[in-house]
């Protein structure tokens, strides 16, 4: 799984005193080279939503949108939960 460009997504967290620490690089679990995996990221409370804009999985270029939420109870790594299909316009 991978390859050049496959692509992936950080998550950070800030502390107390302000500094900022990796915590998380999240990837898709189907990953291949050239998908593009976190060029689109979208964040609400403890869910996050990675895109793969150029992810094949139902044709070419059709891309891909996963979702991973936080795991209970430390609400600081985040788990895959779905991956959303893309269908590439006619």
């Amino acid at each position: 799984m991978g390859g050049a460009e496959s692509g992936s997504a950080y998550v950070f967290v800030r502390s107390v005193d302000g500094t900022w620490s990796q915590q998380v690089k999240l990837t898709a679990d189907d990953g291949a080279a050239s998908d593009g995996f976190g060029i689109r990221v979208a964040v609400d409370g403890d869910t996050a939503v990675i895109g793969a804009v150029w992810d094949d999985d139902k044709g070419g270029d059709s891309g891909s949108a996963y979702v991973f939420t936080a795991a209970a109870p430390t609400g600081v790594n985040l788990i895959p939960v779905y991956e959303l299909l893309l269908r590439k316009k006619q």
